[in-house]
């Protein structure tokens, strides 16, 4: 009986979560940033925490530590407590702060950005440098003809090693797979679009190729799903604009979930038996994943004292703390197997956002950064949708910059505090590097009432 209240709770509270942001934004009939991000929510957590409750050994299956329902109860709790923390923020904004930040902006007219092609290709070189370099030192391409000979365990550990290699500047050096070449795809592919002209063919089929060469050679999937997506929206809003249907939501769900299976598929060699079992593994890997993690985290707490931040990066050890590394710490206590420890292989085990920020304030932190959360979620919703998309909905910098950052809205919910906070306040240099480029290269011209 007590679960089914904690359960209820949950359930009320993200309701309670998706009614305000319903309500503030009027409808969820178009593409915003609070509505993709309660899209993203409701999957990655909402699904998760029922789908956890209600078929419990399936969540726990890959936890190598038991997982009691005491532990379940308490990771809804802190999620519901994060809704409604989050609803609180968004409700705030709109209440008090959103008429002043549109008087503001009331004068704006029109803005228009005129990219000069020479200068963005010019910024593009070093990222080409870089990505040849990178593949030439690490040897990283070697994992897809393991994957594609069947064995897929040693094709992961040539990934590891070879992200590994350059650890120190593992960042810089799959920037431009990453971010820098998905961005400049996605800007070609819709300028090809607008204008018609075939002198953009090669230059989008250049980048896109140099995006997803990383993708397959690494045996690394996620990228190449998030660049998929970044070329859909964009695609669709130069098109469409911001409006959008239930069904269309579903249409190009599916086509991105179709072009994962066949991606998967083609790593691990198709059969009849997998044609099923794929889609199954992926949909109980989506809805489930970071929940599994999350509890792992809860359950990591129990035994441990709050860390007040020091599970947050040291950015040039300008505070005395040495940073810990949560992520591997959880990843071989719960779900790295004992044979890949000995040979030293140990990934990591990024949760959303409520599991690092449990760990270093508790109760509190968590009603205090997830309030926080929804301010700014908030902010950047009506920067996008009620200013610079408003005013230039066909401004090709503005709609990839907007596509980019709704993409990059999964790792927001995935991803560490230290990284959601980056995110979200634009200091993320995986999120200003893409945008300086992109404006360097281009003149802005503004229009305003007089």
């Amino acid at each position: 009986m007590y679960n089914v209240l904690i359960l209820s709770i949950n359930i009320t509270s993200f309701l309670i979560l998706s009614l305000i942001i319903h309500k503030t934004e009027r409808n969820f009939k178009h593409i915003s940033v609070l509505n993709v991000f309660l899209f993203f929510l409701s999957i990655l957590i909402f699904l998760g925490s029922i789908i956890g409750y209600c078929y419990h050994p399936i969540v726990t299956n890959t936890i190598r530590t038991n997982i009691s329902d005491g532990i379940f109860n308490r990771s809804m709790l802190i999620l519901s407590l994060s809704y409604l923390s989050i609803a609180m923020g968004v409700l705030y904004f709109h209440a008090i702060l959103k008429k002043p930040f549109l008087l503001s902006c009331k004068k704006i007219i029109k803005i228009k950005f005129e990219t000069n092609i020479s200068i963005l290709l010019l910024f593009a070189v070093p990222f080409i440098l870089i990505a040849i370099f990178y593949a030439i030192k690490t040897h990283f391409y070697e994992s897809l003809f393991y994957a594609i000979s069947g064995d897929i365990s040693t094709a992961y550990i040539i990934r590891t090693q070879s992200t590994n290699a350059l650890i120190q500047h593992g960042f810089l050096f799959t920037m431009p797979f990453k971010i820098i070449f998905p961005i400049i795809s996605s800007f070609f592919c819709l300028k090809y679009i607008s204008s018609k002209k075939l002198k953009y063919l090669p230059l989008l089929l250049f980048f896109f190729l140099a995006t997803i060469f990383y993708s397959i050679f690494s045996v690394q999937k996620y990228y190449m799903f998030q660049f998929f997506a970044l070329l859909l929206i964009s695609v669709y809003i130069y098109k469409h604009g911001l409006k959008i249907s239930l069904g269309k939501i579903v249409k190009y769900g599916l086509i991105l979930f179709l072009l994962l299976i066949i991606v998967v598929m083609f790593y691990v060699g198709p059969t009849v038996e997998r044609i099923v079992t794929i889609p199954i593994n992926l949909l109980t890997r989506i809805s489930l994943a970071n929940y599994k993690v999350f509890l792992a985290y809860t359950d990591f707490s129990t035994e441990n004292n709050l860390f007040y931040g020091k599970t947050f990066s040291n950015v040039g050890q300008l505070l005395p703390y040495e940073p810990i590394s949560i992520t591997k710490i959880i990843a071989k206590k719960y779900f790295t197997k004992p044979s890949d420890i000995q040979k030293n292989i140990v990934g990591s085990a990024p949760t959303f956002y409520a599991g690092e920020i449990f760990l270093n304030f508790g109760y509190l932190g968590i009603i205090f950064f997830s309030f926080m959360l929804g301010l700014l979620l908030s902010i950047i919703n009506i920067l996008f949708n009620d200013i610079l998309l408003k005013y230039s909905s066909k401004d090709i910098v503005i709609i990839v910059v907007f596509s980019f950052f709704v993409v990059k809205l999964t790792e927001i919910i995935t991803s560490s505090m230290w990284n959601m906070f980056h995110y979200l306040t634009i200091l993320s240099v995986g999120i200003v590097i893409p945008i300086l480029i992109l404006l360097i290269s281009s003149k802005i011209k503004y229009k305003y009432k007089i």
